[in-house]
């Protein structure tokens, strides 16, 4: 059993290290929690549920890399922060998994999905 929530936005920017490394013309972050039921001996019903700890996936589409130094495959664990519209939103422990055959600086990769073990948000002035 699992829980989700999801954000949705336009024209995220993407900071990797303090630089830009792509922007992206959507992106979706949706949070994950799975649920453990827990039943005594001889119940057909749970007597509780324990949460388990969250994890973000973030799915960006229409991806253009400005800084491509990086090898992301081998960069696990990684933080990352994404700009949209008036919010800052910051991940650590992030993965990274990119669904194209070819990758080249500017050019466009349909998705780039990422997973992340913790997010902090702050509304930007």
């Amino acid at each position: 059993m699992a829980v989700y929530s999801a954000f949705k936005g336009s024209n995220a920017v993407i900071n990797f290290g303090g630089k830009l490394l792509c922007t992206a013309k959507s992106c979706e972050i949706i949070t994950e929690r799975k649920l453990h039921e827990v039943y005594e001996c001889f119940m057909t019903e749970p007597t509780a549920i324990i949460k388990g700890r969250e994890q973000y996936r973030l799915i960006l589409e229409s991806v253009v890399f400005e800084a491509f130094d990086v090898n992301l495959f081998n960069s696990d664990g990684v933080s990352i922060e994404i700009f949209i519209g008036n919010k800052a939103l910051a991940f650590d422990g992030c993965y990274f998994n990119i669904h194209s055959e070819k990758l080249d600086k500017n050019n466009v990769i349909e998705k780039v999905e990422i997973l992340a073990k913790k997010r902090t948000e702050s509304a930007m002035a």
